[in-house]
Protein backbone atom coordinates (compact mmCIF):
# COMPACT_ATOMS: atom_id res chain seq x y z
CA UNK A 1 0.00 0.00 0.00
CA UNK A 2 2.86 2.41 0.90
CA UNK A 3 4.63 1.77 -2.40
CA UNK A 4 1.43 2.36 -4.36
CA UNK A 5 0.79 5.59 -2.49
CA UNK A 6 4.36 6.73 -3.13
CA UNK A 7 4.00 5.95 -6.87
CA UNK A 8 0.77 7.98 -7.06
CA UNK A 9 2.41 10.95 -5.33
CA UNK A 10 5.39 10.83 -7.66
CA UNK A 11 3.09 10.64 -10.69
CA UNK A 12 1.08 13.63 -9.46
CA UNK A 13 4.29 15.61 -8.86
CA UNK A 14 5.52 14.77 -12.38
CA UNK A 15 2.23 16.02 -13.84
CA UNK A 16 2.54 19.24 -11.83
CA UNK A 17 6.12 19.73 -12.97
CA UNK A 18 5.13 19.09 -16.60
CA UNK A 19 2.28 21.58 -16.38
CA UNK A 20 4.58 24.13 -14.78
CA UNK A 21 7.20 23.67 -17.52
CA UNK A 22 4.51 24.02 -20.20
CA UNK A 23 3.19 27.18 -18.54
CA UNK A 24 6.73 28.59 -18.36
CA UNK A 25 7.30 27.89 -22.05
CA UNK A 26 3.94 29.49 -22.91
CA UNK A 27 4.83 32.56 -20.87
CA UNK A 28 8.19 32.90 -22.58
CA UNK A 29 6.58 32.56 -26.01
CA UNK A 30 3.93 35.16 -25.19
CA UNK A 31 6.63 37.58 -24.02
CA UNK A 32 8.58 36.97 -27.25
CA UNK A 33 5.51 37.53 -29.37
CA UNK A 34 4.79 40.76 -27.51
CA UNK A 35 8.34 41.89 -28.24
CA UNK A 36 7.96 40.98 -31.92
CA UNK A 37 4.63 42.80 -32.15
CA UNK A 38 6.14 45.92 -30.56
CA UNK A 39 9.06 45.74 -32.97
CA UNK A 40 6.66 45.30 -35.89
CA UNK A 41 4.60 48.29 -34.81
CA UNK A 42 7.74 50.41 -34.56
CA UNK A 43 8.84 49.22 -37.99
CA UNK A 44 5.41 49.97 -39.46
CA UNK A 45 5.55 53.46 -37.97
CA UNK A 46 8.94 54.05 -39.52
CA UNK A 47 7.60 52.89 -42.90
CA UNK A 48 4.78 55.40 -42.64
CA UNK A 49 7.42 58.13 -42.53
CA UNK A 50 9.91 56.48 -44.89
CA UNK A 51 7.89 54.35 -47.31
CA UNK A 52 4.52 54.56 -49.02
CA UNK A 53 1.76 56.81 -47.71
CA UNK A 54 -1.62 55.35 -48.64
CA UNK A 55 -5.15 56.80 -48.47
CA UNK A 56 -8.35 54.80 -49.05
CA UNK A 57 -11.63 56.66 -49.67
CA UNK A 58 -13.84 53.58 -49.25
CA UNK A 59 -15.61 51.23 -51.67
CA UNK A 60 -17.78 54.00 -53.14
CA UNK A 61 -14.96 56.52 -53.44
CA UNK A 62 -15.50 60.29 -53.49
CA UNK A 63 -16.21 62.85 -56.22
CA UNK A 64 -12.89 63.52 -57.92
CA UNK A 65 -12.48 67.29 -57.81
CA UNK A 66 -8.84 67.60 -56.72
CA UNK A 67 -5.81 65.45 -55.93
CA UNK A 68 -3.96 66.10 -52.69
CA UNK A 69 -1.41 63.38 -51.95
CA UNK A 70 -0.07 64.55 -48.59
CA UNK A 71 -3.48 65.70 -47.25
CA UNK A 72 -2.10 68.63 -45.26
CA UNK A 73 -0.96 71.13 -47.87
CA UNK A 74 -2.72 72.56 -50.91
CA UNK A 75 -3.84 70.11 -53.60
CA UNK A 76 -1.16 69.24 -56.14
CA UNK A 77 -3.72 68.75 -58.96
CA UNK A 78 -7.22 70.04 -59.66
CA UNK A 79 -10.00 68.78 -61.93
CA UNK A 80 -11.31 71.41 -64.34
CA UNK A 81 -14.82 71.07 -65.73
CA UNK A 82 -15.96 72.76 -68.94
CA UNK A 83 -19.18 72.76 -70.97
CA UNK A 84 -19.51 73.86 -74.58
CA UNK A 85 -22.59 74.33 -76.74
CA UNK A 86 -22.29 73.81 -80.52
CA UNK A 87 -24.66 73.97 -83.48
CA UNK A 88 -24.10 72.08 -86.72
CA UNK A 89 -25.80 72.47 -90.09
CA UNK A 90 -26.47 76.19 -89.67
CA UNK A 91 -25.43 78.88 -92.14
CA UNK A 92 -25.95 82.48 -93.23
CA UNK A 93 -27.90 83.00 -96.50
CA UNK A 94 -27.34 85.68 -99.15
CA UNK A 95 -29.59 88.11 -97.30
CA UNK A 96 -27.44 87.83 -94.20
CA UNK A 97 -30.04 85.80 -92.32
CA UNK A 98 -28.60 83.05 -90.10
CA UNK A 99 -30.73 79.93 -89.99
CA UNK A 100 -30.46 76.25 -89.27
CA UNK A 101 -31.74 73.72 -91.78
CA UNK A 102 -33.67 70.56 -91.15
CA UNK A 103 -30.45 68.60 -90.61
CA UNK A 104 -29.06 70.92 -87.97
CA UNK A 105 -27.83 69.37 -84.75
CA UNK A 106 -27.33 70.89 -81.32
CA UNK A 107 -24.62 69.39 -79.20
CA UNK A 108 -23.46 70.01 -75.63
CA UNK A 109 -20.00 68.72 -74.75
CA UNK A 110 -18.58 68.23 -71.26
CA UNK A 111 -14.86 67.84 -70.60
CA UNK A 112 -12.94 67.06 -67.43
CA UNK A 113 -9.25 67.82 -67.40
CA UNK A 114 -6.69 67.27 -64.66
CA UNK A 115 -4.45 70.29 -64.19
CA UNK A 116 -1.21 70.41 -62.22
CA UNK A 117 -0.43 73.15 -59.74
CA UNK A 118 3.02 74.77 -60.00
CA UNK A 119 5.69 72.41 -61.41
CA UNK A 120 3.84 69.15 -60.78
CA UNK A 121 3.48 66.78 -63.71
CA UNK A 122 1.29 63.88 -64.91
CA UNK A 123 2.05 60.73 -66.84
CA UNK A 124 0.38 61.43 -70.18
CA UNK A 125 0.58 61.95 -73.92
CA UNK A 126 1.83 65.47 -74.59
CA UNK A 127 1.04 65.14 -78.30
CA UNK A 128 -2.60 64.23 -77.60
CA UNK A 129 -2.99 66.38 -74.51
CA UNK A 130 -4.36 63.49 -72.45
CA UNK A 131 -3.57 61.80 -69.15
CA UNK A 132 -2.53 58.17 -69.61
CA UNK A 133 -4.56 55.50 -67.76
CA UNK A 134 -2.10 53.09 -66.13
CA UNK A 135 -2.67 49.44 -65.26
CA UNK A 136 -1.91 47.77 -61.95
CA UNK A 137 1.81 47.35 -61.32
CA UNK A 138 3.12 49.86 -63.89
CA UNK A 139 6.11 51.74 -62.50
CA UNK A 140 5.91 55.50 -62.00
CA UNK A 141 9.04 57.58 -61.47
CA UNK A 142 9.43 61.20 -60.46
CA UNK A 143 11.00 62.06 -63.84
CA UNK A 144 8.52 60.10 -66.00
CA UNK A 145 5.63 62.55 -65.95
CA UNK A 146 5.06 64.35 -69.23
CA UNK A 147 2.11 66.76 -69.13
CA UNK A 148 1.00 69.52 -66.79
CA UNK A 149 -2.62 69.35 -67.94
CA UNK A 150 -4.52 66.63 -69.76
CA UNK A 151 -7.98 65.37 -70.67
CA UNK A 152 -9.38 62.61 -68.46
CA UNK A 153 -12.92 62.14 -69.69
CA UNK A 154 -15.40 63.81 -71.97
CA UNK A 155 -19.00 63.25 -73.05
CA UNK A 156 -21.58 64.80 -75.33
CA UNK A 157 -25.32 65.03 -75.74
CA UNK A 158 -26.78 65.81 -79.17
CA UNK A 159 -30.23 66.70 -80.48
CA UNK A 160 -31.29 67.02 -84.12
CA UNK A 161 -33.94 69.37 -85.54
CA UNK A 162 -35.89 66.49 -87.09
CA UNK A 163 -36.17 64.69 -83.77
CA UNK A 164 -33.94 63.36 -81.04
CA UNK A 165 -30.77 61.89 -82.54
CA UNK A 166 -32.18 61.07 -85.97
CA UNK A 167 -28.85 61.40 -87.78
CA UNK A 168 -26.33 61.03 -84.98
CA UNK A 169 -25.87 59.29 -81.63
CA UNK A 170 -27.75 60.89 -78.75
CA UNK A 171 -24.94 60.64 -76.23
CA UNK A 172 -21.40 59.41 -76.14
CA UNK A 173 -18.20 59.41 -74.12
CA UNK A 174 -14.62 59.97 -75.19
CA UNK A 175 -11.19 60.42 -73.66
CA UNK A 176 -8.65 57.97 -72.22
CA UNK A 177 -10.75 57.06 -69.15
CA UNK A 178 -14.08 56.61 -70.96
CA UNK A 179 -15.45 53.07 -70.49
CA UNK A 180 -12.08 52.05 -69.06
CA UNK A 181 -13.19 50.97 -65.58
CA UNK A 182 -10.86 51.71 -62.69
CA UNK A 183 -7.46 52.89 -63.83
CA UNK A 184 -4.50 54.62 -62.25
CA UNK A 185 -3.12 58.11 -62.79
CA UNK A 186 0.63 58.50 -62.40
CA UNK A 187 2.08 61.75 -61.10
CA UNK A 188 5.27 63.46 -59.99
CA UNK A 189 4.88 66.33 -57.56
CA UNK A 190 6.70 68.53 -55.08
CA UNK A 191 5.92 68.66 -51.37
CA UNK A 192 6.18 71.95 -49.44
CA UNK A 193 9.63 70.82 -48.28
CA UNK A 194 10.83 71.02 -51.89
CA UNK A 195 11.35 67.27 -52.34
CA UNK A 196 9.95 65.56 -55.45
CA UNK A 197 7.92 62.36 -55.21
CA UNK A 198 6.09 59.82 -57.38
CA UNK A 199 2.52 58.76 -56.69
CA UNK A 200 -0.66 57.27 -58.14
CA UNK A 201 -4.42 57.74 -57.86
CA UNK A 202 -7.12 55.18 -58.63
CA UNK A 203 -10.05 56.77 -60.49
CA UNK A 204 -13.02 55.80 -62.63
CA UNK A 205 -15.23 57.72 -65.07
CA UNK A 206 -18.85 56.74 -64.45
CA UNK A 207 -22.05 57.22 -66.44
CA UNK A 208 -25.38 56.18 -64.95
CA UNK A 209 -29.00 57.30 -64.74
CA UNK A 210 -30.71 58.64 -61.63
CA UNK A 211 -34.12 60.24 -61.12
CA UNK A 212 -32.99 63.37 -62.96
CA UNK A 213 -31.40 61.74 -66.00
CA UNK A 214 -27.90 60.78 -67.12
CA UNK A 215 -25.13 61.43 -64.61
CA UNK A 216 -21.49 61.75 -65.67
CA UNK A 217 -18.86 61.93 -62.96
CA UNK A 218 -15.32 61.05 -61.97
CA UNK A 219 -14.71 59.20 -58.70
CA UNK A 220 -11.51 58.89 -56.68
CA UNK A 221 -10.96 55.66 -54.72
CA UNK A 222 -7.36 55.50 -53.48
CA UNK A 223 -4.11 57.45 -53.57
CA UNK A 224 -0.54 56.61 -52.60
CA UNK A 225 2.88 58.19 -52.93
CA UNK A 226 6.46 57.24 -52.19
CA UNK A 227 7.70 59.32 -49.24
CA UNK A 228 11.32 58.76 -50.25
CA UNK A 229 12.27 61.39 -52.85
CA UNK A 230 13.40 60.06 -56.20
CA UNK A 231 12.08 56.53 -55.63
CA UNK A 232 9.68 54.88 -58.09
CA UNK A 233 6.28 53.49 -57.10
CA UNK A 234 4.13 50.78 -58.73
CA UNK A 235 0.56 51.77 -59.60
CA UNK A 236 -1.97 50.22 -57.24
CA UNK A 237 0.59 48.31 -55.15
CA UNK A 238 0.45 48.84 -51.38
CA UNK A 239 2.98 46.85 -49.29
CA UNK A 240 1.71 44.97 -46.24
CA UNK A 241 2.87 46.51 -42.94
CA UNK A 242 5.56 44.32 -41.28
CA UNK A 243 3.63 44.33 -37.99
CA UNK A 244 0.80 42.39 -39.62
CA UNK A 245 3.23 39.76 -40.88
CA UNK A 246 4.78 39.37 -37.42
CA UNK A 247 1.41 39.19 -35.70
CA UNK A 248 0.22 36.53 -38.14
CA UNK A 249 3.35 34.46 -37.49
CA UNK A 250 2.89 34.90 -33.74
CA UNK A 251 -0.74 33.81 -33.88
CA UNK A 252 0.25 30.70 -35.81
CA UNK A 253 2.92 29.91 -33.21
CA UNK A 254 0.46 30.27 -30.34
CA UNK A 255 -2.06 28.03 -32.08
CA UNK A 256 0.58 25.33 -32.61
CA UNK A 257 1.62 25.50 -28.94
CA UNK A 258 -1.97 25.21 -27.76
CA UNK A 259 -2.56 22.15 -29.94
CA UNK A 260 0.59 20.53 -28.58
CA UNK A 261 -0.40 21.29 -24.98
CA UNK A 262 -3.95 19.95 -25.49
CA UNK A 263 -2.56 16.75 -26.99
CA UNK A 264 -0.23 16.26 -24.01
CA UNK A 265 -3.02 16.81 -21.48
CA UNK A 266 -5.21 14.26 -23.23
CA UNK A 267 -2.43 11.66 -23.20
Amino acid sequence: MGKEHSWQCNHINEDKNMSQRTADRTGRLVRKLSTYAAAGAALATSEATAGIRFTDFGPEGIIFSSLDFDSYSDAEFSVEFSREFERFGCRTNSSGYYYCGTNAAYQTTWRRRLKAVNANRLVGEARLGTVSPLRYGELISDDQAAVSSGLLHGSFSRRDNNGPCEFTACTGAFGPFAHAGRRYIGAAFDLPTGSRHAGWAEVEALEYYDDFGLVRELRLFRTAYETEPGKSIAAGVVPEPPSLVLLAAGAAGLAALRRKRAKHELS
